[in-house]
């Protein structure tokens, strides 16, 4: 006896198989801070670009000088990460 057509299984599509990476990623505090300081160097350099574009868009240059100001806390933060817990040393 042969199937009807309508009672044969629907083929299954092949997936894509993922291609398995090992994972190596440092997770330190100074990796950290490198990060931050990177993006603090983009974010200044993009507030630079945007005031230089603004011309006398009032509401660029607003935005640019906010992006400044976040860069500079980034990189505040990525030095206080830096820097070792001075109240934690008498704690062990």
């Amino acid at each position: 006896m042969s199937k009807v057509r309508s009672e044969r299984k629907p083929k299954a599509k092949p997936q894509a198989r993922r291609r398995r990476l090992d994972r190596f990623v440092r997770q330190d505090a100074d990796f950290i801070a490198e990060q931050i300081d990177a993006v603090a160097t983009l974010m200044w350099a993009l507030a630079e670009r945007m005031e230089y574009f603004a011309g006398f868009n009032s509401e660029m240059v607003k935005h640019s000088r906010e992006m400044a100001g976040a860069s500079v806390i980034a990189r505040k933060w990525a030095t206080a990460i830096r820097k070792p817990n001075a109240g934690s040393e008498g704690l062990t």
